[in-house]
């Protein structure tokens, strides 16, 4: 039997988007003459068939979901974005196209000039992480301008005008990491809490204070003979001078450590210089070589958003909005659970897993 061609085929054949295809086929408009003859021309050469296109209209007009996002890191973002392809995967037959653009941190120019192309090019939601590495009031303001509807996923602006944010109470997260070393030092412990400063940095300010907030406050409430010491760090700081300044400080004995900011793999190489004993040490999220660390006696706990769900869960929520024509009644606050030593290879197996789906996606 004959393969039928399907405008996939034809933006494959001439390396263009799926989108510009469609437009070309469907006189959309937002394509250039040359283009939309070429495509109409080509199409006709193949013998593609017009009723499947009208096949398509019935189930309902296509409908065009755009994810943005920083860059850095990327094993973090690399998996936002496997867990945006396997949701695009189960809503692509029901005629939603996704696309996840990852941009250079602090270049507003790119971003509002890649957002604008977006938008000329129609788009019908959006989601958007409040990295305030840009110009986030500017790119708020050429979304509402064009009546972009848009969601905000990971960081979170409660000022902006988005339908609903899409991530992790961060609060939350402080609040289980002051529970789980209340649980595992002594009575009389003595923690170090590791931050950055805060009132340098607005984005820090949304999470890392967030997560101190809810850290500090469960320690006080619940374990009121624990003490708990902030080191509040400057992390424009080269690598070495950050390393300095945190083994000096593990000169006095700490029976636990919370990370709070990303700087996990600097206190590993902290902690493997100081040696053994090493105090019970809660971070947050994975990184490479985490369960290496684990078998060390390294970690005893990471707080895990798991970022596949998070990318799964942020288009699939986009989909319901666009079915639905409503926005959420509320904000959709992902679960974070303690990755142990006992359940390390657990979720590794899992991420691994996702990794398989994925890749099995792109062959």
């Amino acid at each position: 039997m004959k393969k039928v061609t399907t405008q996939k085929d034809i933006a494959e054949a001439l390396h263009i988007g799926q989108m510009t295809v469609y437009r070309a086929l469907h006189d959309k408009g937002s394509i250039s003459p040359k283009l939309q003859k070429r495509i109409l021309d080509y199409a006709d050469r193949v013998g593609y068939q017009t009723n499947l296109a009208a096949q398509a209209l019935v189930q309902g007009v296509i409908k065009r979901i755009v994810l943005f996002s920083t860059d850095s890191p990327d094993f973090f973002w690399d998996h936002i974005g496997k867990g945006i392809q396997l949701a695009s995967k189960q809503i692509r037959p029901f005629n939603y196209f996704v696309d996840y653009i990852r941009l250079p941190q602090k270049d507003t120019e790119k971003y509002l000039e890649t957002l604008h192309t977006v938008i000329s090019e129609g788009v019908d939601i959006v989601g958007i992480v409040n990295n305030e590495t840009y110009d986030m009031k500017a790119i708020f303001s050429m979304l509402e301008k064009n009546k972009v509807p848009y969601v905000l996923f990971n960081i979170d602006a409660e000022h902006s005008k988005r339908l609903c944010y899409i991530g992790p109470d961060y609060v939350g997260s402080g609040c289980l990491a002051g529970e789980f070393l209340g649980k595992t030092v002594k009575k009389h412990a003595d923690l170090l809490v590791i931050s950055d400063d805060i009132a340098k940095s607005k984005q820090a300010s949304r999470i890392n204070g967030q997560r101190l907030d809810g850290f500090l406050q469960t320690i006080h409430r619940k374990y009121p003979l624990i003490h708990s010491e902030v080191l509040t760090l400057d992390t424009k700081q080269t690598k070495s001078s950050l390393m300095i300044e945190i083994f000096q400080k593990l000169n006095t004995e700490y029976d636990g450590i919370y990370l709070i900011p990303p700087l996990n793999q600097l206190l590993m190489d902290v902690l493997n210089k100081k040696g053994a004993p090493f105090p019970n040490v809660v971070l947050h999220d994975t990184f490479p070589g985490y369960e290496t660390y684990f078998a060390k006696n390294m970690i005893s706990a990471i707080i895990f958003q798991n970022p596949i769900q998070q990318g799964f869960y942020v288009v699939k929520v986009l989909e319901q909005i666009l079915k639905s024509g409503c926005k959420p009644h509320k904000d959709i606050q992902l679960i974070q659970e303690l990755i142990l030593s006992e359940n390390c290879q657990l979720y590794k197996n899992q991420l691994a897993f996702a990794e398989i789906e994925f890749e099995t996606e792109n062959t």
